[in-house]
């Protein structure tokens, strides 16, 4: 992480992805993006892309709502796949990349928050699925929220993600249902337009992310 200035986090590695599509000759950036930008727009919140580019899973794409206090993510390159939103998303949707992290030797302890315990993580990739989006709280770094919703291409496979990340503060348990309900629309919208199967994404009502969520906060005290 580095900071441009007192009240602005750039956060992420390098490199600029390639790897851009979800399925053969589909530009999965051009297609998301008239989404991206209305859901930025309507949460007035920094809205990305990710996607699964090997055994990795990398931001392709951004808007930003120019909050005076953002989180900006950085495109390109790995994010951690047991300590992000996104990552722990694809992954748990992936069964091949869930073997790998939890088959791996250490999971790196990003902040005191990250799930390193096999165990525990399985069980929070199993929620993960059963709820159909990803909260990283404060995971990969301390005082962010992040937010992901499954995003299905063709096959029906889910290897891309509709993400939101903010400080803690402006996604308070009052908030977040309503920009995860926002969130999951636009992920069925982006899944619709790739061609997926109708059933490989559900969209998530406000009503059963307030459950999820209440369940989820009862649990993390």
């Amino acid at each position: 992480m580095r900071i441009a200035d007192q009240r602005t986090y750039y956060l992420g590695p390098r490199s600029l992805v390639l790897a851009l599509s979800i399925v053969d000759a589909v530009d999965l950036r051009q297609i998301s993006r008239p989404y991206l930008a209305e859901l930025c727009e309507e949460l007035n919140e920094n809205t990305y892309l990710a996607l699964r580019s090997g055994n990795t899973v990398t931001y392709a794409d951004r808007y930003e709502a120019g909050q005076t206090l953002s989180v900006v993510m950085k495109l390109g390159g790995p994010r951690p796949l047991h300590g992000s939103s996104i990552g722990k998303l694809i992954t748990a949707y992936n069964a091949d990349l869930e073997k790998l992290v939890l088959g791996t030797p250490q999971l790196d302890q990003l902040t005191p928050f990250t799930l390193t315990n096999r165990t525990e993580l399985r069980k929070e990739l199993e929620i993960i699925r059963a709820r159909g989006y990803s909260v990283s709280d404060g995971e990969s770094v301390e005082g962010i929220i992040g937010l992901a919703t499954p995003v299905a291409g063709a096959s029906g496979a889910i290897e891309a993600a509709v993400h939101v990340s903010a400080p803690r503060g402006r996604l308070a348990p009052d908030r977040l249902p309503q920009v995860l309900a926002a969130m999951s629309r636009t992920a069925v919208a982006i899944s619709a337009q790739l061609g997926a199967p109708a059933d490989a994404v559900a969209e998530k009502s406000l009503e059963e992310i307030v459950a999820s969520e209440e369940k989820r906060l009862a649990n993390a005290g």
